[in-house]
């Protein structure tokens, strides 16, 4: 997709890697925000609402008209990208404290499989 948004709109290769930068730094810094949020309001809400979210950010990447609306649309999808920590700790909370350590075992270490 970002190869389209360089000859589309004429990005730089320094915007093209402030745009990968965006995403990653947005998931980062969001990721304790939402550990947090999903102690208050649940997990599962949760992870529909950033499920529906990156829905969202697929359908807008079509839409967009200009590298702005790129920019603040990369944002928002790596904002709702840092649901991995919450669906682990769901993932856990499924289990039974005994069997935890051995449950840990079977969850995929995460990397960000979204950054596309």
């Amino acid at each position: 997709v970002l190869p389209y948004f360089v000859q589309e709109y004429g990005a730089s290769a320094s915007e093209v890697t402030q745009l990968v930068a965006l995403y990653a730094l947005a998931g980062m810094m969001f990721s304790p925000v939402l550990g947090r949020l999903s102690d208050t309001v649940g997990r599962k809400p949760l992870v529909v609402c950033c499920l529906l979210g990156s829905g969202v950010t697929y359908l807008a990447y079509m839409g967009v008209q200009s590298l702005l609306a790129i920019f603040v649309v990369r944002l928002i999808s790596g904002i709702v990208s840092a649901k991995g920590g919450v669906i682990t700790a769901w993932l856990i909370d499924l289990v039974d404290e005994s069997e935890r350590g051995q449950a840990t075992v079977f969850l995929p270490h995460r990397g960000d499989s979204e950054t596309a």
